[in-house]
């Protein structure tokens, strides 16, 4: 290392001796230090990011805080909350009143004073019925028949019912409606068959006045009512022009 020294006399007699070259520069400062303590850390073990849950079921939460060095956070107190303003403090603890959607669940908690936090989204449903429940309801269906050079037509189907049961998550059932175009009437009678999956329901209306093609149709559920709605929006072709059917249905409960 090459070093310059320049000596100054001054009027005193004294001497400075500075030094200049590519010595070590200044210790680091106090009051900004270069390298922070890394920060805490938590993870949610349960549930897993993604889990779909049934409301009311017992849910286990649990969560691990660790040090900045990766070590486990002892005593470490874990808070759990959403943002509709549901929570919980503990871990692992297990909770049967999750509101029911879809949403981020997040977990928190501080380590030597410093915050650390973690989340995972996760789908509470609704629960499903336990037993058979018959259910009585109504098709509002229009037809439109392409005639081809003979036309388009189209007609209400009234004179409507729509019955099934409900068993936990399936429903099977049949409905029927009647087409009166004045020089002609038809019923379509239909097997129905289809599924709850949350507040989602989903299915098809087979018919053989429509050739035997399933008329798949999708809606709502509501658990707190029992009330299923949907609807349909279908075309069957054939070698005469084609037949549409759409239209909603709605059904409830019987008492």
């Amino acid at each position: 290392m090459r070093v310059l020294a320049l000596m100054l006399v001054g009027c005193g007699g004294g001497t400075i001796k500075t030094e200049t070259g590519d010595g070590p520069g200044p210790g680091p400062d106090p009051t900004n230090p270069t390298d922070p303590q890394d920060p805490p850390s938590l993870m949610i073990t349960s549930p897993s990011d993604g889990a779909t849950l049934t409301a009311g079921e017992r849910v286990t939460l649990e969560a691990r805080a660790m040090t900045g060095d990766g070590s486990p956070a002892d005593g470490a107190v874990i808070s759990w909350f959403t943002a509709d303003g549901w929570s919980a403090v503990g871990s692992p603890i297990q909770v049967t009143d999750l509101p029911v959607g879809t949403y981020n669940l997040a977990a928190s908690t501080t380590v030597g004073g410093a915050a650390a936090d973690a989340s995972v989204r996760i789908t509470v449903e609704e629960a499903l019925p336990t037993g058979p429940i018959d259910y009585s309801g109504a098709l509002a269906m229009e037809t439109v028949l392409e005639a081809g050079a003979l036309g388009t037509f189209e007609y209400p189907c009234v004179n409507d019912y729509l019955t099934f049961e409900l068993d936990r998550s399936a429903f099977v059932g049949s409905g029927a409606c009647t087409i009166d175009a004045g020089f002609f009437t038809q019923q379509f009678v239909f097997a129905v068959e289809g599924t709850v999956t949350g507040a989602t329901v989903s299915g098809t209306m087979t018919s053989a006045e429509a050739g035997g093609d399933p008329l798949p149709f999708s809606g709502s559920y509501d658990s707190a009512s029992g009330h299923i709605a949907a609807s349909y929006d279908e075309t069957y072709a054939n070698s005469d022009g084609s037949l549409r059917l759409y239209g909603t249905f709605a059904a409830d409960p019987l008492p």
